[in-house]
């Protein structure tokens, strides 16, 4: 978990969430400068792809933040993609010199080579939204059976440092190499509690409309992980790309013995605590449902879910369920012991008030389509 801690140590001794991720940037290139001196092609290839993913995602911070800023955004405008990564280097450059950060003048080419090879991000987000809002909701729009709330989120970095961490420790290069959620949208149908399964198939019939739909927008689908068989309602052209958790939904396993209480994600795990526990009785609980797809238009990824509204009220403890299940990587980032300006962690370690959107995800979007 040295890598992990590293980046932990970088966020704690920064004053500027930007500086945060140049120093883990940094400190990513310059294991990848040893990993190439010591012919370590393994390790080589798994802190390239972690490189890239981070440049990727400055790159679409720094858009982020300059389409809030009106007179920035004014200015941004008039500039290509290659002069756009050059103000991001200076930016880069004044940082390292303000803050004396020392590095190796090789990391620094490289990091600088890296921008401009992936300066396509600079129009990623722009371009994504504008086709969900021009398209999807254009031929949603024309067979409403029900209101549908539609939500556009942009990945918070903390929540993507540690899911990068995580498929980097598992020695995933395949899944570092498709990280497809930076930008993500949501369609949550506001169903009618009573009318349950006719809703469901409803479900199943805007997914597929929706995929048609970003796949005529030039967006092709990316094969995901399996995470069960896909329902007979999923378009057969689509149903070995997509994770059906509304046929599959995502589960935890709860069992009490006295004062104790056992919280399992797999069967197989709930097994292994029984070779040590007797007497244990198991409760099942779903705690995720929804259909989802991911997609990639130049190098660049988007992933969707639709959903049910009455599946959204089982996924207050999803959020807990994947802070569970991120192990070790997910207790070494401790927000509250950040110092970053614009970041504040309540005194109770609920409340997040942060205008870089470090911790939280930041919404673009949140409107609802009615029929």
């Amino acid at each position: 978990m040295k890598l992990a801690e590293k980046m932990n140590r970088n966020i704690r001794n920064s004053r500027a969430v930007a500086e945060a991720m140049l120093r883990n940037l940094l400190t990513t290139l310059e294991l990848l400068e040893q990993a190439i001196a010591s012919s370590n092609k393994e390790e080589r290839l798994l802190l390239s792809a972690c490189a890239e993913l981070q440049v990727k995602y400055a790159i679409s911070h720094k858009m982020v933040l300059i389409q809030e800023n009106k007179n920035e955004a004014q200015k941004i405008n008039s500039m290509n993609e290659s002069q756009i990564i050059s103000l991001l280097l200076d930016e880069y450059g004044n940082i390292i010199k303000n803050c004396r950060i020392n590095t190796t003048p090789t990391v620094i080419e490289t990091m600088r080579k890296l921008f401009y090879s992936q300066q396509n991000a600079v129009n990623h987000i722009s371009n994504f939204i504008e086709n969900l809002e021009k398209q999807v909701l254009n031929s949603l729009c024309t067979d409403l059976v029900c209101p549908v709330k539609f939500q556009v989120r942009f990945k918070s970095y903390l929540s993507f440092l540690i899911k990068m961490l995580k498929k980097y420790y598992a020695r995933d290069y395949m899944q570092l190499t498709s990280f497809y959620d930076f930008i993500a949208f949501k369609l949550i149908l506001m169903s009618e509690l009573n009318l349950e399964n006719s809703y469901i198939d409803y479900c199943y019939e805007v997914f597929n409309q929706t995929i048609t739909t970003m796949s005529e927008c030039g967006y092709k689908l990316i094969p995901l992980k399996s995470c069960g068989k896909s329902d007979k309602r999923i378009n057969p052209l689509y149903a070995d790309f997509i994770k059906d958790y509304v046929s599959n939904p995502k589960c935890v396993y709860i069992a009490t013995k006295g004062d104790k209480k056992f919280v399992c994600d797999s069967i197989e795990k709930c097994k292994a605590i029984e070779a040590k526990v007797t007497g244990l009785k198991w409760k099942k609980q779903k705690i995720y449902r929804a259909l989802h797809f991911a997609c990639c238009k130049d190098a660049n990824y988007g992933e969707c879910q639709v959903l049910l509204d009455f599946f959204v009220k089982n996924m207050r403890n999803h959020t807990e369920f994947k802070k569970n299940t991120r192990g070790e990587i997910e207790s070494i980032f401790d927000p509250s012991q950040y110092n970053l300006l614009g970041f504040k962690y309540g005194a109770s370690g609920a409340e997040i008030i942060d205008f870089y959107y470090f911790k939280q995800p930041k919404i673009f979007c949140d409107q609802i389509v009615r029929p």
